[in-house]
């Protein structure tokens, strides 16, 4: 059995894939969410990605607003029980930061108290520009990519990475330059304010900041169709799709963030 796994954001998720009838979005945003969770999934980018090269099965992992060492170890936590494993790991934004709570994982932004707290101590302390700071960042991050690259050798899977961010191509590839064998090259028109996009590419959420089932197609088939120009070390098994699945975010609540399996 062929296995394709995904990690990301919101954006991997497949958030802004809605069907109104399932919920008052207006009154109980968070039961219509929860309601529209299997059409996150079968619309999702790794979806896609599934549909058009054929692996039997699809596993997840992404979830709105996550970091990026939020998913690292989310995978970590429940790694696939596969080993013909394919994954493909959407970058997310490199302010995005994580702490533990009473146990859990908590995500946040740069709008947080103690990150933006952080990151003026750095300025401040070690005469740090922002630029600097954002290199070290993605430095940081670019690690946690190293060890699952170093861990899919070991299990004979395969792994890829993209970023959301568009020209981050040219960044990575200056840090880490034997990225280039595994990073998806790709500049992703939908990283912009999503009301400067036609309106048929976007969720029907006002303010939502997601593409909808079709920008997720457009995405997915763009990095189709990048990791087949650029001749990248990724299976394409043309088997029949069985299975598509979602992992919960156990991190925060396994109640509230049930298995949603097809």
């Amino acid at each position: 059995m062929s296995t394709l796994v995904t990690m990301g954001c919101s954006f991997s998720q497949g958030e802004g894939c809605y069907d109104f009838s399932l919920g008052d979005v207006e009154n109980d945003f968070i039961n219509f969410r929860e309601n529209n969770m299997d059409n996150f999934l079968n619309n999702c980018i790794g979806s896609n990605i599934q549909e058009r090269f054929g692996y039997e099965k699809f596993i997840n992992y992404a979830y709105s607003g996550s970091s990026n060492e939020s998913q690292f170890l989310l995978f970590f936590n429940q790694l696939p029980q596969d080993e013909n494993v394919t994954i493909i790991w959407q970058q997310t934004f490199w302010w995005r930061y994580f702490q533990l709570i009473d146990g859990g994982v908590m995500d946040v932004g740069i709008s947080s108290e103690w990150v933006s707290l952080s990151i003026k101590e750095k300025i401040d302390k070690f005469n740090l520009s922002n630029e600097k700071i954002d290199i070290d960042a993605r430095f940081e991050n670019l690690l946690r990519v190293q060890a699952l690259h170093e861990y899919c050798k070991i299990r004979g899977w395969k792994l890829l990475i993209w970023s959301w961010m568009r020209d981050e191509y040219e960044h990575i590839i200056k840090l880490f330059p034997k990225f280039k064998s595994i990073l998806i090259p790709y500049e992703n028109q939908f990283d912009v304010d999503m009301r400067l996009l036609p309106k048929e590419w976007v969720s029907k959420l006002p303010e939502d900041g997601h593409p909808n089932e079709i920008g997720y197609k457009m995405i997915s088939d763009s990095l189709c169709d990048s990791i087949i120009k650029n001749n990248l070390d990724c299976p394409i098994p043309n088997e029949t799709p069985k299975y598509k699945i979602q992992i919960p975010n156990s991190f925060i609540d396994n109640e509230s963030n049930p298995v949603h399996e097809q």
